[in-house]
């Protein structure tokens, strides 16, 4: 399953609790785990929203909507203006993500973020019903 290099990057964060507004290993919210994930192919960005990072990516000229295929960022939302989650797809079928309560878990202890599975993992992408886009990554190139 795990055939690419930024995939390889991804998983080595599964398991890391799911920390609203998290950024690095002892707690990781979608886009802080997105961003750790492009950093670790190189393509670094200042802390942003998924929002943000829907808008950077769509700019980019070594980026380019797509289906859903390995190496693709996926938007969450109601809209490419509404964007509320962002993960990373593995295959056609399955992702990886940062996955909590959103702001629900600023409210949350970690015993509850636990019980409710909040963590970096694997999912099929069919578990959400509100994929509003998909961006494919094509990194080892200048991101300029």
């Amino acid at each position: 399953m795990i055939q690419t290099l930024l995939a390889l990057m991804a998983i080595q964060y599964l398991n890391i609790p799911y920390v609203w507004g998290g950024n690095n290993t002892l707690g990781l919210d979608c886009s802080g785990f997105i961003l750790k994930v492009l950093h670790d192919v190189n393509i670094t960005l200042p802390d942003m929203t998924s929002q943000g990072i829907y808008n950077w990516a769509s700019e980019k000229k070594n980026f380019y909507m797509c289906e859903p295929e390995e190496d693709c960022l996926l938007f969450f939302g109601e809209s490419t203006q509404h964007i509320k989650h962002v993960s990373l797809a593995l295959s056609d079928t399955m992702m990886i993500e940062a996955g909590g309560s959103g702001r629900e878990s600023l409210r949350m202890s970690k015993e509850d973020l636990a019980r409710i599975d909040a963590r970096v993992r694997i999912k099929p992408i069919t578990n959400r019903g509100d994929l509003v886009a998909a961006i494919k990554i094509k990194y080892g190139e200048s991101d300029e």
